[in-house]
């Protein structure tokens, strides 16, 4: 069972170079057919990742109301698209969806609203699926303009080193370090990201009867720590460094990444389960490669389900199935270090 990439449903290579790593494949969620970028659909060629979109009659509408939204939200920001001043104005209104959206967007725009049709109550998968387009949206943005930033800092440091014959340390290779953090915009609205993002899964899980698997994993710190602070009583079981190549198309040592998975299956298994002995991944790049580190919290007593409607703040009808039932606990893990910007794909 492939570990889920959470709650974001937009990611680039660097971050699944770097969970390539630890783990042969994860899973994506995508909240519409139509809208999956094309570098994602080429990780997924690859093998990188396997992406998963919940089956919805729907589709259409939704992808009109992204765009209308979209639209609309580009009026404020000079035609731009979704900007973080546009996603925090809407805090506190989540969906973005509701029954007065459409005469809003009708009085507001006069596009193709008009074609989304208002029957009674609006679905929460439809609300759900809106939510996570309009963020996948403002998060493809997000990450392009910080490409361009990470792009323009190590011009400006091949140019110091040029003209000096040393290397530009302090601030800005800071930001190139830790990009993702350095203005983690995705921080915006977590609770309403897991929120939407576990209503996604559970319409998933729901249609296809599929197994929940046990590692939830994600490139956020805040997410990270938002979800550690519901859990207090975590219990961190390993923090593992390597170092990795985005440009080495080859899969993480196999022997190593069964190794970490049977471990961590056993842990997922045991209702009294004990710490693991620490295990060092093999670093394939040795010197040159780029540094990467997985920190893995594990939820003692806390199964998969119970893990999702805590942190999602809702409560789901989740189906029988057996490995669900078998499940004793979750782990939660982050992948750090993991430069977020599109210069390297």
């Amino acid at each position: 069972m492939n570990p889920i990439y959470f709650p974001f449903t937009y990611t680039i290579k660097p971050t699944v170079d770097a969970l390539g790593v630890f783990f042969r494949k994860s899973t994506v969620y995508q909240p519409l057919k139509g809208m999956i970028p094309e570098n994602m659909h080429k990780l997924a060629e690859k093998g990188m990742i396997d992406i998963r979109v919940p089956a919805g009659n729907n589709e259409d509408e939704v992808a009109l109301a992204i765009t209308d939204y979209t639209n609309w939200s580009g009026s404020f920001h000079g035609n731009k698209g979704v900007g973080v001043d546009f996603i925090k104005t809407r805090q506190g209104e989540v969906p973005f969806f509701n029954e007065t959206s459409v005469s809003q967007l009708k009085a507001d725009i006069k596009t193709r609203s008009k074609n989304v049709k208002q029957e009674g109550k609006i679905d929460p998968i439809f609300n759900a699926k809106l939510f996570l387009g309009i963020a996948q949206e403002f998060d493809q943005s997000d990450i392009s303009m910080q490409g361009n930033l990470n792009q323009v800092d190590q011009m400006e440091q091949e140019l110091f080193q040029n003209l000096r014959g040393e290397n530009r340390s302090g601030e800005a290779a800071q930001r190139d370090t830790h990009s993702q953090y350095a203005n983690d915009t995705r921080s915006y609205m977590i609770a309403e990201r897991l929120n939407a993002w576990t209503r996604l899964l559970h319409h998933d899980v729901e249609h296809n009867e599929m197994e929940l698997p046990g590692v939830y994993l994600t490139s956020s710190r805040t997410v990270f720590e938002f979800v550690l602070d519901i859990f207090p009583d975590s219990v961190k079981i390993f923090h593992l460094q390597s170092r990795y190549n985005e440009n080495d198309t080859s899969s993480g040592d196999e022997l190593w990444q069964n190794d970490l998975q049977k471990n961590l299956e056993n842990l997922l298994m045991d209702p009294n389960p004990n710490l693991p002995k620490e295990i060092t991944p093999p670093e394939r790049h040795g010197a040159n490669g780029k540094k990467v580190s997985l920190t893995l919290n594990m939820i003692p007593g806390e199964n998969p389900c119970a893990f999702l409607e805590r942190v999602s703040g809702s409560s789901f009808k989740w189906p029988d199935t057996g490995k669900n039932n078998k499940i004793m606990s979750t782990i939660v893990g982050l992948i750090d270090n993991c430069p977020e910007s599109l210069n390297m794909l």
